[in-house]
């Protein structure tokens, strides 16, 4: 168990969160949902509520790379 917390806990703080929020734009305030090597970010973004939900709350409270708190309120909430 300890192993697993320390691998986690390593994965975690290595996310460069305001990298995958901006995908290359600098106002973006969602997520992308992908990056490939050979041609950047893909154009699909997090924007609604989703698993952005999770996404937002990880990348807000990152101990190395967050962003602002302004995403959370970023997203689309359909009623």
């Amino acid at each position: 168990m300890k192993k697993i917390r320390s691998f986690a806990t390593a994965l975690y703080e290595r996310v460069d969160w305001p990298w995958m929020l901006t995908g290359g734009n600098a106002d973006a305030l969602t997520y992308s949902m992908g990056y490939k090597p050979g041609s950047g970010f893909l154009k699909a973004r997090w924007s609604t509520y989703s698993e952005l939900m999770m996404l937002s709350l990880l990348g807000i409270g990152s101990p190395t790379y967050p962003v602002i708190p302004k995403t959370w309120i970023a997203f689309a909430r359909h009623m």
